[in-house]
């Protein structure tokens, strides 16, 4: 099947930290577990990637922004709420795909000291890197934005919002790959009824309340899930029904039941607007690229699981032996035999959580 790719592939393994002394890492040494595949490129009007500038770990002190032209590429940390930039450290290069380049201490913390860009600001609240295409070597480079701010007689160091680095500390790192600018349009309502309908023999996906949730199951955790917002799907030929409940906290994560045959499962799914980020069950956490997961970045976990199992009983798709998470990958793919298809998995994450449900057996 020839697949319509939209926009750039990074990838993210597991952490095995060891006694060796180092002063860099590689990827296979970073540990996501639940993370978000956050380090995706956004797709936006500007082609633009805007990331948090987290001060103090949690407090939002405004944005670092990441764009390109055919020249250079820049960095441009910008303040809010009343903070202002004291210092800045940049890390713009190497491999996406292998951290090494990134100079760390011997416990894994990153050395902002020797980070190539660097510049003492007096309290402004704007400041722009400008790096020139000519010196990164690759086209998807790691970025690692370090800031010193303060706000009044409160100082605080920042990181703008990425992947933890593997050492004690909770500095970030990110990547962005140089692009032109690609504006994904979302299928219309209508088209995704179509595609549903065609592919799986989805009559209706509505939002509704449940005003009675007494009906689900006794194990059902109902103080914490949303019940104002159940995505109801119906299916034409046999009759059943799957309920995906958010939870109240956690919007990204779904409690799915299937209603023929009251099996519970729990999916967090994480994606931009590009159809970037991870999806989460069955003990793993499978990164997306393009609206489509990667057979071969599965990052395993440990993870709780409900007593029911699996979403089954909605005309199974599992093939052979190839198991829950084989058939999600394989359905996904096939889901993407054109370029209306590669789109909606791209854009609606609902769509994972359906080809999900219908791979539990």
């Amino acid at each position: 099947m020839k697949k319509i790719k939209i926009l750039s592939i990074i990838g993210l393994t597991m952490l095995t930290l060891n006694s060796c002394k180092k002063d860099k890492f590689d990827l296979e040494e970073i540990e996501t577990e639940t993370q978000a595949d956050i380090v995706q490129q956004l797709v936006s009007e500007d082609c633009e990637r805007v990331l948090t500038l987290y001060a103090g770990q949690t407090i939002d002190a405004g944005t670092v922004t990441i764009s390109n032209d055919d020249d250079n590429v820049y960095v441009k940390y910008q303040t809010t709420n009343g903070w202002t930039l004291t210092s800045t450290h940049l890390f713009v290069g190497g491999d996406s795909l292998d951290l090494s380049e990134i100079p760390v201490n011997n416990g894994g913390n990153p050395k902002v000291g020797h980070f190539p860009y660097k510049e003492t600001h007096n309290s402004i609240t704007e400041y722009t890197y400008t790096i020139p295409v000519s010196e990164i070597p690759l086209e998807c480079m790691l970025i690692a934005a370090k800031a010193e701010v303060a706000n009044g007689n409160q100082t605080e160091g920042a990181w703008a919002e990425g992947i933890d680095f593997p050492g004690g500390n909770w500095a970030m790192f990110s990547t962005y790959c140089i692009t032109e600018c690609n504006i994904i349009t979302p299928p219309t309502e209508n088209e995704i009824n179509q595609l549903l309908s065609d592919k799986y023999n989805v009559n209706s996906q509505t939002i509704i309340a449940i005003t009675n949730p007494s009906i689900f199951p006794s194990n059902t955790p109902f103080t914490e899930l949303d019940f104002q917002n159940v995505t109801k799907t119906d299916f034409t030929d046999n009759q059943q029904v799957v309920y995906f409940i958010p939870y109240l906290n956690s919007p990204n994560k779904y409690y799915i039941i299937s209603g023929g045959t009251n099996t519970q499962s729990i999916v967090t799914i994480n994606m931009d607007n590009a159809g970037n980020g991870n999806i989460v069950f069955d003990g793993s956490s499978i990164v997306i690229v393009d609206g489509i997961p990667q057979q071969n970045l599965i990052i395993p976990f440990a993870a709780a699981a409900p007593g029911g199992g699996g979403g089954g009983g909605i005309g199974c798709q599992q093939e052979g032996n190839e198991g829950h998470t084989g058939c999600y990958l394989r359905e996904s793919d096939e889901f993407c035999d054109g370029f209306l298809g590669c789109v909606a998995l791209a854009t609606q994450p609902a769509i994972h959580l359906l080809i999900y449900a219908l791979c539990g057996c």
